[in-house]
């Protein structure tokens, strides 16, 4: 008997002393995890914002200096404005598409008298347009939830 006992009291030390290394390495394997989750999440947020103050710095430049309220339905500056707003807004995460959108709608780009930029075919899936009046803005042809 005394040896059983001693027999199994090893073996609890052993399993013991095995124990503790595996349970610090999956803490710190989960732990890394979430540090490079949170880092990609502040990674995308970077660029999405980027990506949105590009946007917007180019559409007042084509505002001020290429007269894109003023121009007429066949201008190519129509055409540049409309291709830069389809390709950011894949782009962008609920609250930054209706930023943009806010954007567009206060800038009078999407008013429904005078569309200088068509939104048809684009997606506003989840846009957060909460608060935002949309009464006189034209989002024909668009798709998606838009969180209203």
């Amino acid at each position: 008997m005394r040896i059983s006992e001693k027999r199994v009291r090893n073996w609890l030390q052993v399993i013991a002393a095995l124990a503790v290394p595996v349970v610090i390495a999956i803490g710190t394997w989960r732990f890394t995890a979430q540090q490079s989750e949170a880092s990609a999440q502040v990674a995308q947020d970077q660029q999405q914002e980027t990506a949105l103050q590009m946007y917007l710095d180019r559409m007042s430049n084509l505002l001020l200096n290429n007269k894109l309220r003023e121009s007429q339905p066949e201008d190519e500056v129509r055409n540049v404005a409309r291709a830069r707003t389809v390709t950011v807004l894949p782009q962008l995460n609920a609250g930054r598409k209706g930023e943009l959108v806010r954007f567009l709608r206060q800038a009078g780009l999407i008013n429904r008298e005078n569309v200088i930029i068509a939104l048809g075919g684009t997606y506003l899936g989840y846009a957060d347009l909460e608060y935002t009046k949309l009464a006189d803005t034209s989002l024909a042809g668009t798709s998606g939830s838009t969180g209203n």
